[in-house]
């Protein structure tokens, strides 16, 4: 689906348009979410970009970088995106020129919504000055998210942690490892979002105003702290980790002791009965009258002795 948001500089006016009313010297925001065969078509025909150029950009899982065209400076950035449960990282693509921003993306960029949603008298000083300022709060936006997520990400690892202390579950290692998945999609999708903000630093877009340039550090500064702060959150990911296989290590050394003591009290009698029960021909207390008490005494009685031990031992 395609909106556009436009910008008349001269009458400081804001309002939606279509590609066939663009004016050309005004200024142009232009979406296009879940774009269908047809959305491909008029944004080629009309921007003057290749179809197959836009198909590539489009790709969920095309790396970030910045490239420049005749007309047009492209650039590929990583979002977060939540969907059934599972919080991962798609790409979404720019392509800027001096009066014109177009954001291609299969995926829902809440940052985009946001900014888009903002009240027009809101909006218009983004578009005073110009396309790349309005880049700017685009990606200001989408480290927005990223926060946002992470904030969620840090309340399951603190959640996890205490699990992991109290029980050992299965259950609590999924969880572990469906947060060490994300931290690590986070993790990546930051490392390359880095490298596009140097490029841009650089001077590498050559359709981006080199006045706006300097702004952009805020968001790599942005990038560096969260990817400080992902790396100590997988630390302690695998921490946890590290704390779930001690507790079953430990669990099951108890229960072998457990076991081995248990087994103890009933190989005591067993081999009492067994020794009694050998043929051989001269046993004094085969013959004598309280023999039978005796075997059952000596059993109860070395049972008796060999749980007290088990017991002050911690073994049972």
């Amino acid at each position: 689906m395609i909106q556009i948001v436009e910008y008349n500089p001269g009458e400081d006016n804001l309002f939606e348009s279509s590609l066939d009313k663009m004016g050309f010297e005004n200024l142009k925001l232009i979406t296009c979410i879940h774009p269908s065969p047809q959305d491909f078509k008029q944004l080629s025909e009309q921007l003057k970009l290749p179809s197959t150029t836009l198909h590539q950009a489009a790709d969920d899982h095309e790396r970030p970088r910045i490239y420049d065209m005749d007309n047009y400076t492209q650039m590929i950035f990583k979002s977060p995106s939540k969907k059934n449960e599972k919080l991962r990282v798609y790409s979404f693509a720019v392509f800027l020129s001096e009066n014109l921003l177009l954001i291609l993306s299969r995926h829902d960029i809440q940052g985009l919504h946001e900014l888009v949603s903002l009240d027009p008298e809101v909006l218009k000083p983004y578009f005073r000055q110009g396309t790349t300022n309005l880049l700017y709060e685009l990606l200001e936006k989408v480290m927005d998210d990223y926060f946002k997520y992470h904030e969620d990400l840090g309340n399951s690892i603190n959640y996890i942690e205490d699990q992991m202390v109290d029980s050992s579950k299965p259950k609590n290692l999924h969880g572990v490892f469906k947060l060490k998945t994300s931290l690590i999609y986070f993790n990546k999708a930051l490392s390359v979002n880095r490298d596009v903000i140097i490029a841009l630093e650089k001077g590498l877009a050559k359709h981006a105003n080199p006045e706006i340039i300097p702004k952009f550090r805020l968001v790599y500064n942005d990038i560096l702290q969260l990817i400080d702060v992902t790396g100590t959150d997988r630390e302690i990911v695998t921490g946890a980790i590290e704390i779930y296989m001690t507790s079953v290590s430990n669990s099951l050394n108890i229960s072998m002791k457990k076991m081995s003591a248990w087994a103890s009290l009933i190989l005591l009698p067993t081999f009492i009965t067994g020794l009694y029960g050998m043929n051989f021909r001269f046993m004094p207390e085969i013959m004598w009258k309280y023999g039978y008490v005796w075997s059952l005494g000596l059993m109860v009685l070395s049972v008796v002795g060999l749980y007290l031990i088990f017991k002050k031992n911690k073994y049972l």
